[in-house]
């Protein structure tokens, strides 16, 4: 558990690459959650540092129907959490 309490959580923030959701990105991380960072092109916007507790996810969310993203997310979340 580090110093806020939150162990092993992990939140999913969409439109991630600038504004409101750039700033939840960051806010979070800063109290030691992990994040799923989701743009469109979010790893090509350079908004954030690399880091170990931080997942970028390319892509329009149209509802998590896709399976290689919801994969993608399983295996990260599973991974931050060890």
């Amino acid at each position: 558990m580090n110093s806020t309490g939150n162990a092993a959580k992990t939140m999913i923030v969409t439109g991630a690459s600038q504004g409101i959701g750039a700033g939840l990105v960051k806010a979070f991380l800063g109290r030691g959650y992990s994040v799923v960072a989701n743009s469109r092109n979010i790893t090509k916007a350079g908004a954030f540092e690399a880091s170990s507790k931080l997942a970028l996810i390319d892509g329009r969310l149209r509802g998590l129907a896709e399976a290689s993203l919801i994969s993608r997310l399983r295996w990260w979340i599973t991974q931050s959490q060890e």
